[in-house]
């Protein structure tokens, strides 16, 4: 026994990420493992614990320099990943999967910090797979700068992925899209900070999703160059921004915000756009959600005579708390300072 225990260590099994590991290791398939579980998170077996965590001993899969393009971790269906640290490999991918049942994700950390990866986390859940995600930090900007190929989460099919509320959530990326999302359920889900420095093409996208609540707590957008807007919502549904956060976005070359044809309920410290080639804030078909501005914001817009800010067929309500009067009309800004006024619904300016 001691022989053959001896021949499996030699071989590499046991410890597949750990120091006692011998060799490098370019990708892991989950066809391998059901569950990959770093020491950072207790190992357990129903009620058992048979390992108990270590939280400064997360394992790390670096940086694929020798095999660029690749994957760090591909989710085979029903598997889980947990306890563990990822760095993109260059050009590839931190984690991507789209089996048909789903997977999950807990307490996992995808820090790019050497040359960027194209994505850190790429999933295609189709109909009926359901992906849990839940504590995972997502940080590009030690190694990209201002590059619209480093992203950070992208999700594009037909099933689930729930962002879970209990736990963390934070996307921080420079240059690409922190969130990219088309025609995935959110289910309910909560991003508590997502973050974008230096966008060159855009920043949140949410296109044809579902969800029953989509909730974002912390928002932080700058975009500095691209006609895409910082946050587009478009026929997305049940989105919220917390007014129990903060909220600013900051867009030049684009607009600010775009929603059109979603359910959204919006609320934001700060909101700026400049220099946009159509509007600043466009808000179209939203249905009876809000629009609030607590400390103002500023669309100034060049070249474009549909304005700085656009609204219509909008039966909610649109608030700046900065100033101190009602309007009861719809007012179109046409970006040349008129406006028309049209009575649809009512702007709340206090």
């Amino acid at each position: 026994m001691a022989i053959a225990m001896k021949d499996l260590e030699i071989r590499g099994a046991g410890n597949l990420l750990g120091g006692e590991q011998s060799g490098h290791i370019a990708d892991v398939g989950f066809d391998l493992y059901v569950r990959l579980v770093g020491e950072a998170v207790a190992l357990t077996v129903g009620s058992d614990t048979l390992y108990a965590a270590t939280p400064a001993n997360r394992p790390h899969l670096a940086n694929g320099v020798d095999n660029p393009g690749s994957v760090a971790v591909i989710l085979a269906d029903a598997t889980t990943v947990t306890g563990v640290e990822i760095n993109p490999p260059t050009f590839g991918t931190g984690i991507t999967g789209g089996g048909p049942t789903g997977a999950t994700i807990a307490d996992v950390k995808i820090i790019d910090s050497g040359t960027y990866g194209d994505y850190a986390v790429q999933l295609f859940p189709t109909a009926g797979s359901t992906y849990n995600i839940s504590n995972l930090i997502v940080d590009n900007s030690a190694a990209c700068t201002a590059t619209e190929f480093c992203r950070g989460v992208v999700l594009s099919g037909s099933g689930t992925v729930n962002f879970v509320p209990t736990g963390t959530i934070s996307i921080t990326s420079d240059g690409g899209k922190p969130l990219d999302v088309s025609g995935v359920s959110l289910g309910t889900s909560e991003f508590d900070t997502v973050k974008l420095t230096n966008g060159v093409d855009g920043g949140v996208v949410l296109s044809g999703t579902t969800g029953t609540a989509v909730t974002f707590t912390n928002l932080d957008l700058t975009t500095t160059s691209g006609s895409e807007a910082a946050l587009a919502l478009n026929n997305a549904a049940n989105v919220t921004v917390s007014a129990a956060g903060t909220a600013t976005i900051s867009a030049t070359g684009g607009p600010a915000v775009s929603a059109t044809s979603s359910a959204a309920s919006l609320s934001f410290d700060s909101v700026s756009s400049t220099n946009s080639s159509t509007n600043g804030i466009l808000l179209s078909d939203t249905g009876a959600g809000t629009f609030t501005i607590e400390g103002g914001g500023d669309t100034t817009q060049g070249g474009d005579a549909s304005g700085g800010f656009r609204a219509r067929r909008v039966p909610g309500r649109l608030d700046d708390l900065k100033n101190q009067r009602r309007v009861p009309s719809r007012v179109v800004s046409e970006g040349n300072g008129r406006e028309k006024s049209r009575p649809s619904f009512f702007i709340l300016l206090r």
